[in-house]
Order: structure tokens, then C-alpha cells, then sequence
């Protein structure tokens, strides 16, 4: 256990969990569900993520990838006059330094022997004395991301013409909208548009998701230009093939997140997307952006509470085998030419991009779970394990979106698109009645800090 006890009154800082700063953490309530690390945010300047260790004999704490140590001793005794007392020691008491270039100190306020105060009526308080010989860490905190005026502008018009987000959620699924702007103002304190990041992530766990995938996987992303081409004829397909419960081309609210009308024919899908798709194209990048900088503005997972995070693949029921490999940027298809479909048989893909040692680089935002046995309900036969990156003691570039989901009994992650894996290993598999392709990847660092640091101890 740990608390934040010293700090610079006059810096704006905030808990993503909604508690005090002071507040005894971690806090089991908020946190255990998604294995969450607290993340501390500063106004202006970015976030410090703590993540609680335990150690055989010590209590540590990751600080952005720098390892805090307390001191190895469990208790002390403390005398005041002739009468001993016992005072623990596990639960570390902090002190923060935060400068103007977004750098950091942590360090341990230690009591020290024979340093118990009386208030005159018998309570006795530690006194702490700035010990020179303290254990404390420096790093920096992780930059806040950019949000571009024109993005939430636009946002706002998507909402006001009511194509976001998803209209009607089938119950019992489903937020209002004033729970999404609570939330947001509580997970996006530092941002005048929380409102916004809280309602793409909240869209991306409904119907929406669809839209987004597509518009993403769909893309001829080795053409330079802007933006990227698309493969509209196999959106149209995808988006008429759809028959998962009210998810299909005759249901008025599906249509309506793709900005079109009922549907019952291919023809008319395509006859539709034609008249939108530069519109829609431009809504799946916008709200991907606001997206991404949501998901690295969310606290991480500990590795330790979560080793390891799951995918059913392909999670859209519509989509087969030979649409895994138009998901990643290495697919040589992403060139084009654009009269050519995206779509690659899947043994193909595998044998020339999926075997140990090959990186993966996604092209969109990917749903994973903590359980094996929830991602197999949304297998297509494929299911990916997710290792976390080398020495890293948080999940980086992939957040628990659960709290803003429309699903609040799923446990869901999003991972950024351009995430980068390595490839572990490949076999298949028979798990849960289902045959099914076992890939997994180990997450590559993001450069945002995640990686473990030397340890600095100072005993």
C-alpha cells in the first residue's frame, strides 16, 4: 500500500481512479476488476503511472519504468520515553517533484527511529524528517497527446446529426449520455473535451465498431496519399453480410451508424456508400484519432495482475480467414492496386508473415480480454495470446476501456492501432469444441517509457 503525502499544492493533479490525492492506494474497488495501475495526471505536462510491487522482503513501485524500492525491513521499533512502539513500514508514504520539463522525482518519506510526536492526548503521530539518504527515483512523465480543435469540432456535428454514438443500443447494453460526460470528466480531467475521448471510446464498444474496423482494415495504407484509397466494394459486402442480431442492412439504427438507410440488396448498400463513403471515411479517421488519444490518456494494466490478454479472431462474424492479413500493415496487398480486393488467403498470409521471430504492425484499434475462455465466444478461428513487452511491468499502448463500455460484464482492452508484435509461436488447436489457430505475440515497446529502468536503491 501507498499514498501521495507531498506534493506542489500549486500543480493541478489528478488520480484516474476520482479519489483524493492523498488517498491510501492502491484502491481494490476501482482498480481490481482491469488489474489497473493508478495513473497520476498533470495538467499541461503529462502522466506518471505507480504500479505496486511485491517483493519477498520489500514493497516497490514502477514509476514510468523506474523501480522504487522501499527500504528491506518490515517494521521498526520507535521509543518515546520508556514505553516501545511497533510502526510498519510496508506502506510507503511519498513525496513528488515535478518540474517544468515534464521530469519527475519519487522518493520515500522514511520516519526515523525515536520520531513519534504526541498531540497531547495521548494519539502519537510520525514526524518526517527530509532524510538525505531517502530511496528515490527521476524519470519523466509520459506526454499528454495532441487533440486537434478541427477533430472535436467535427465530433460535435457527428453527435448533433446523431450518427454518433450508436442510436438505441439493444438493452440491456448501453450508456446515457449524461453517464459518458461524468465519466469522461473523471478519466479526462486535464482535457476540455473529455466529453469527446470519453464518447469515441464509448461508440467504439457498440455497433459503431464495425464501421470503424472497415473503414480501417479496408484501406490501401502503401499508397501515399491522403487520405489512403479504399476498397469500397468489400465494405459494401461486409456491411450487407452483417447478421448479428440487430446488426444487419435491414435494422434502421445499424444503417444509420454507416449515415444510410435500410437496405435489402448489395446494390443498394453499394448505390448508398458511394454517396457517403467520403464522409464516413473521414468519420472512422477522426474518430480513430480521438480514439487512440483516449486510449493513451487511460491508466495502464499491470502485467502482474494481467500477464497475458487475449483476442478471438476474426472478431466480426462476417469476415473470414482470408481477411486476417489485410489487418496489418506488412500485407503487400496495401499497395494495390486498388481495383484489386483486399483479401489474401489465409495460408498464404501465415506462411509468408506469421511464423517466429516475423513483427506484426495493426492497422486499426484491437478489442482483447483477459480470459482465454471469453475470447473463444468470439472466435472465427483464430485466437491470439498477447505477451506483454520484454521487462515491461505495464500493459503499454493498450488500456481496460471497460468503464466507458456499453457491456460493463466485458472485460475489454484496446490496443492502438500501429501496435507492433513479434511473432512467439503458431500451432492449432482444439479449445472449447472449436479448431481454431493459436498465434502469439509478444507486444514490442512503444517508446512511451514502459520499459523497466535500473533499479535505484539508496539503503
Amino acid at each position: 500500500m501507498w499514498s501521495l503525502v507531498e506534493w506542489d499544492r500549486q500543480l493541478d493533479l489528478w488520480f484516474s481512479d476520482g479519489k483524493p490525492i492523498d488517498a491510501q492506494r492502491p484502491i481494490d474497488d476501482l482498480g481490481g476488476r482491469g488489474g489497473l495501475s493508478p495513473r497520476l495526471i498533470v495538467r499541461n505536462l503529462g502522466f506518471l503511472d505507480l504500479t505496486e510491487i511485491t517483493l519477498p522482503t520489500t514493497v516497490a513501485l514502477d514509476a514510468n519504468g523506474s523501480i522504487l524500492r522501499s527500504m528491506p525491513d518490515s517494521e521498526r521499533t520507535c521509543h518515546i520515553g520508556d514505553r516501545a512502539y511497533k510502526t510498519e513500514t510496508t506502506h510507503l508514504e511519498l513525496s513528488l517533484q515535478i518540474e517544468e520539463d515534464g521530469s519527475f522525482t519519487l522518493s520515500i518519506i522514511r520516519p526515523e527511529e525515536n520520531e513519534l510526536a504526541s498531540d497531547g492526548e495521548g494519539m502519537l503521530f510520525p514526524i518526517y524528517p527530509r532524510n538525505p539518504q531517502s530511496t528515490c527515483v527521476s524519470g519523466r512523465l509520459k506526454t499528454i497527446p495532441m487533440i486537434l480543435l478541427d477533430d472535436v469540432s467535427f465530433i460535435k456535428t457527428m453527435i448533433g446529426q446523431k450518427y454518433v454514438p450508436y442510436q438505441n443500443v439493444p438493452r440491456p447494453y448501453g450508456k446515457p449520455i449524461e453517464e459518458i460526460e461524468a465519466l469522461g470528466k473523471m478519466l479526462f480531467p486535464f482535457s476540455n473535451h473529455s466529453f469527446e475521448l470519453a464518447v469515441c471510446v464509448y461508440d467504439w464498444t457498440t455497433g459503431s465498431f464495425a464501421r470503424s474496423v472497415l473503414f480501417k482494415i479496408f484501406e490501401y495504407t502503401g499508397i501515399a496519399k491522403t487520405p489512403f484509397p479504399i476498397d469500397l466494394g468489400s465494405i459494401a459486402k461486409q456491411i450487407y453480410t452483417s447478421d448479428w442480431g440487430t446488426y444487419n442492412p435491414r435494422d434502421k439504427d445499424y444503417m444509420n451508424s454507416f449515415m444510410m438507410k435500410p437496405a435489402e440488396s448489395l446494390a443498394d448498400v453499394l448505390i448508398q456508400l458511394g454517396n457517403v463513403a467520403t464522409k464516413l471515411h473521414k468519420l472512422s479517421d477522426i474518430q480513430n484519432r480521438l480514439l487512440s488519444a483516449a486510449v493513451q490518456s487511460l491508466p495502464r494494466t499491470s502485467v502482474i495482475s494481467r500477464p497475458q490478454l487475449y483476442s478471438g479472431q476474426l472478431d466480426m462474424r462476417q469476415l473470414g480467414l482470408d481477411h486476417f492479413g489485410i489487418e496489418f500493415l506488412e500485407c503487400h496487398l496495401n499497395k494495390g492496386p486498388v481495383d484489386e480486393p483486399l483479401s489474401i488467403p489465409f495460408a498464404t498470409f501465415m506462411e509468408s508473415h506469421v511464423t517466429t521471430g516475423k513483427t506484426l504492425t495493426t492497422k486499426a484499434v484491437w478489442s482483447a480480454t483477459d480470459t482465454m475462455d471469453m475470447a473463444m465466444k468470439y472466435s472465427n478461428g483464430i485466437l491470439l495470446i498477447f505477451n506483454p513487452p520484454q521487462g515491461s511491468l505495464v500493459w503499454d499502448g493498450v488500456t481496460f476501456i471497460t468503464p466507458l463500455s456499453a457491456n460493463e460484464a466485458l472485460m475489454e482492452y484496446a490496443f492502438l492501432p500501429r501496435t507492433q508484435f513479434e511473432v512467439q509461436s503458431v500451432h492449432c488447436a482444439k479449445i472449447m469444441t472449436k479448431e481454431v489457430v493459436v498465434i502469439t505475440l509478444q507486444q514490442l515497446h512503444t517508446g512511451s517509457g514502459a520499459q523497466v529502468a535500473k533499479i535505484d536503491c539508496r539503503e
